[in-house]
């Protein structure tokens, strides 16, 4: 309505509680609420303890001198404060806590007060432009001086640059000389250098001359010892070839084509990182399930194998560890050598000597080893 450029734009708000919160832990003296229109809103968000001394409060509508403190003043007498003295746009009150204050409030400034005008104040401004006028025209005075004063520095200043000019010409002239000067002199040094570089340069390439004389011999005698190895090279590659043939010689012979399941054993043995014993037993294992799955075969390997009954012993203590067949009873079992496989149940035999029970318990730890 007033003719202002009106922009809505949103801000964040906060209450007065906050802002006071944000002044630090010390007595507010003095708080001022400008917020064109919107007073009541912030007296109302005031829910704190805490009270400045002196409170003004802009209580005009905005660009108005129409009242408007009959909405929030009723809240601000509440929070414990006195009204004290109207500016025409303020309204200020003293805190109940500080009535000592209220006595400086009774009147608005006067003569006793003391005070002066800011230049600056619009109720100076018919003055300020009778000082503007007086101090327009001294400044076209001092201008106009200024002027002449110009001039004649101008004239001053190219008299002293044509003399500096002058100066300064010379004094390049004796720099250039003395560059030169250096200049003859830093050659006359740079060929003294080259000169000394000259002689040794020539001394160097007399003795690499005297170096190629020596080369040249030492390739004389590097030739012939390379002619010799070369004869030696091709007796080894003779050698060679021969042993090459006798390696395969020895790969298509019959022995090597027998003792090859032994070889893919052992190796696969090293691959897995396993004793050749412990593979040969797991082969044996897994041989008999597959024999005992097929029950005629299994009778006419088990009476072959029983022709040889140390061998049938052993196979069938390995099937009972493993639980391919049942169990054997728990007596002990004496190969045809005599060596004795199992010795379950003789832990508590009490007829034997301290001595055999020792041997006994040997043999019982050897026997756990060798299954493990």
């Amino acid at each position: 309505e007033a003719g202002f450029d009106v922009h809505e734009v949103r801000v964040p708000a906060i209450t007065l509680d906050d802002v006071i919160e944000k002044g630090g832990p010390g007595d507010v003296h003095w708080l001022k609420i400008d917020v064109e229109g919107a007073e009541f809103q912030v007296v109302a968000g005031w829910q704190g303890d805490r009270r400045p001394w002196l409170l003004v409060i802009e209580s005009t509508r905005p660009l108005s001198p129409e009242p408007s403190h009959q909405q929030w003043e009723p809240l601000v007498l509440q929070k414990g404060y006195e009204f004290a003295y109207f500016d025409g746009l303020n309204r200020f009150y003293v805190s109940n806590e500080h009535p000592e204050l209220k006595a400086a409030l009774t009147c608005g400034p006067n003569v006793f007060d003391a005070f002066v005008l800011s230049p600056d104040s619009t109720f100076c401004a018919a003055a300020n432009a009778v000082a503007a006028e007086r101090q327009a025209a001294m400044h076209a005075t001092i201008h106009g001086l200024h002027g002449s004063v110009q001039e004649m520095g101008a004239r001053t200043a190219a008299i002293e640059a044509e003399r500096a000019s002058a100066i300064e010409e010379a004094q390049g002239l004796r720099a250039q000389a003395e560059a030169l000067r250096q200049e003859l002199d830093a050659q006359t040094a740079e060929a003294q250098v080259l000169r000394g570089d000259a002689a040794a340069l020539q001394h160097e390439v007399s003795v690499l001359s005297e170096a190629m004389e020596a080369y040249k011999e030492d390739f004389e005698c590097a030739r012939g010892q390379t002619h010799s190895e070369r004869g030696e090279v091709v007796r080894r590659d003779h050698e060679l070839a021969a042993e090459r043939e006798l390696i395969q010689q020895l790969l298509n012979s019959k022995s090597w084509r027998i003792t090859r399941p032994l070889r893919t054993l052992s190796g696969f043995a090293q691959r897995s990182r396993t004793s050749p014993k412990d593979v040969l037993r797991e082969t044996t294992v897994g041989a008999m399930r597959a024999v005992l799955a097929r029950p005629l075969l299994g009778r006419w390997i088990n009476q072959c194998v029983k022709l040889v009954p140390p061998l049938h012993e052993r196979l069938r203590l390995l099937a009972s560890h493993r639980g391919i067949v049942a169990p054997l009873p728990q007596v002990a079992i004496v190969t045809a050598l005599g060596q004795v496989t199992n010795f379950d149940g003789h832990e508590d035999d009490q007829r034997l000597s301290a001595r055999a029970r020792w041997i006994h318990a040997q043999l019982r730890a050897a026997q756990s080893r060798q299954e493990v």
